[in-house]
């Protein structure tokens, strides 16, 4: 691994470029603004030396041909390229020549747009010396390394220093190594299907759903899903001979087969089953928030309060967690009932609900269904109706909460 403080204009004087498995330029027209007044200030100032950021670079030699895919900096070297072309450099900018992802068009052409503005108010004198600024005082850590894995393990250790990225971020790198010998069309398509899906969502499905769901179903505390959890999705990897990798390819292939490709008690595999597996979540997470809001309106599912939120969110991880095992079809009136009945024992019983109420009746440690573990039971069930055979403790016990759910209990218990 190389690291040296290097000129803009040698970067440029490589053969750049933004590998597949990065995620879109997204820069913003505020970004984008702030490194432009950022540099020109300096240029203003005659200042011999602007050290702008720095960049990863991954070297690699393919038949003679020697690329430098940019595995950090390419946000920042995308605007850079954007404001030098402006300024009338037309050679040597080798991102001119990338093909972008299309996720990345609007950024490029709104920060075009602005910095086109701020470059127009330059006489043409100035521009040139602004560019030869750039292009010569203007400098940046570079850091170059020629093996992929070295590259990923530097980029997720700076990144993880500083503002840390999403534990899915995280995920979608290593699991994309993974995919190395995967032809590169399938791992354009993947790049492409997860930067379509909301960030936000993946964030939440993982966080608020499969994290405390996989971590209840084992008796573990469900809170403060973390990078240091990360290898709860790792899953096995897919290249090695061992007998649990062999049988979870076979079960996942005769999944593929009839309709039932995942399960979370399932280990996973690491590569494109990972992606597979996000989707798939992400699909019942939507289908289920769609039902509970067409089934429960605001009087018997109270949703303002953080800690009715919490009961909310409670009873759609069941749902997951059953319809995971059994498929929708099988989540009938009664088992919905069920369900309900269980996590308002809880809200009736408690004056104020926090995310640690909701962890220890998870795991079966609070006074009210004492000892109920419901997500390690479905997890071990062998058909849906073994649900019948848990009891719950007696709503009579419980008094306080909300009128109209104690009023549904008793219907419904």
């Amino acid at each position: 691994m190389k690291a040296n403080i290097v000129k803009i204009s040698k970067i440029y004087n490589k053969k750049l470029k933004i590998p597949d498995y990065q995620r879109p330029y997204t820069w913003s027209t505020k970004s984008a603004i702030a490194l432009f007044n950022d540099i020109f200030r300096e240029y203003k100032n005659n200042k011999n030396d602007y050290r702008i950021g720095s960049t990863i670079l991954h070297f690699e030699c393919n038949s003679g041909l020697k690329n430098y895919n940019i595995v950090d900096g390419q946000q920042r070297l995308t605007t850079l390229t954007i404001l030098l072309n402006l300024l009338g450099q037309k050679e040597k900018l080798p991102l001119l020549e990338q093909i972008f992802n299309p996720l990345s068009f609007n950024s490029i052409t709104n920060n075009n747009k602005i910095l086109k503005q701020k470059t127009e108010l330059l006489t043409g004198d100035e521009k040139e010396k602004f560019k030869q600024f750039i292009l010569n005082n203007c400098t940046m850590v570079e850091i170059v390394v020629t093996d992929q894995q070295e590259a990923f393990n530097y980029f997720d250790s700076q990144n993880t220093r500083g503002k840390a990225l999403e534990v899915h971020d995280l995920l979608k790198a290593y699991h994309l190594r993974h995919m190395a010998d995967d032809d590169e069309a399938k791992k354009v398509q993947v790049i492409s299907n997860w930067e379509d899906k909301n960030s936000d969502e993946i964030k939440e499905i993982f966080s608020d759903f499969l994290f405390p769901i996989i971590r209840w179903q084992r008796r573990e505390s469900g809170l403060y899903y973390s990078k240091d959890h990360i290898d709860i999705f790792k899953g096995i990897d897919h290249t090695s001979l061992y007998n649990v990798t062999k049988f979870n390819k076979a079960a996942i292939e005769f999944g593929a087969q009839n309709s039932g490709k995942f399960l979370l008690t399932q280990d996973l595999l690491s590569g494109k089953h990972f992606f597979d597996f996000t989707a798939h979540y992400l699909d019942l997470y939507h289908k289920i928030k769609k039902f509970v809001e067409a089934k429960y309106d605001d009087n018997t599912m109270p949703r303002k309060k953080r800690g009715d939120k919490y009961i909310v969110r409670l009873f759609e991880c069941l749902i997951m967690a059953f319809v995971d095992r059994f498929g929708f079809d099988e989540l009938s009136e009664n088992i919905c009932a069920f369900f309900y009945r269980y996590v308002y024992t809880l809200r009736l019983a408690k004056q104020a609900v926090y995310l640690e109420s909701i962890n220890k009746y998870a795991l079966g440690y609070q006074d009210e269904n004492s000892g109920l573990n419901l997500f390690e039971k479905i997890s071990h069930m062998r058909s849906p109706d073994e649900i019948y055979s848990v009891e719950l403790c007696d709503i009579e016990t419980i008094v306080n909460g909300y009128d109209d759910i104690k009023n549904r209990l008793e219907i419904k218990k």
